[in-house]
């Protein structure tokens, strides 16, 4: 049984949502961008010491509906800031392969499986240019 997300409200460009207390975050990254393959690798690689995808794989990954638009979802499982048994769940936005917008939700393997739903059904949720109710 999910716990359900529910966006709380903006910290600067980012828009914090909660599930039982996990944060996971929107980014709107238009300011640092870069390109697509490069933050995968650099979450893959940097983040989880996992072997860096290619762009085919990159382009092979699922997508879903992300601020009106599609993400491709990139799903990283190992140790990830020295917590083994991670998950992080990032939907990346794209244009032109620069990045220009993630959601992401980083947890424990077993809460991000069981909040996978709720964190898509979510990002399915968040429009552009509003606002949480305060």
């Amino acid at each position: 049984m999910t716990s359900g997300l529910s966006l709380l409200g903006f910290v600067g460009s980012k828009t914090s949502v909660f599930s039982g207390g996990l944060p996971a975050v929107l980014g709107n990254l238009a300011q640092v961008g870069g390109g697509l393959l490069e933050n995968v690798n650099r979450w893959s690689v940097q983040q989880f010491g996992l072997a860096a995808m290619t762009q085919e794989q990159v382009a092979a990954l699922p997508t879903f509906p992300l601020l009106g638009d599609q993400a491709v979802l990139v799903e990283l499982h190992g140790t990830f800031r020295g917590k083994a048994d991670t998950k992080m769940l990032v939907l990346a936005r794209h244009q032109g392969g620069q990045l220009r917008s993630t959601f992401r939700l980083t947890a424990p393997a077993a809460i991000a499986e069981r909040e996978r739903e709720a964190f898509l059904q979510a990002a399915r949720s968040v429009r552009a240019g509003t606002a949480a109710p305060a």
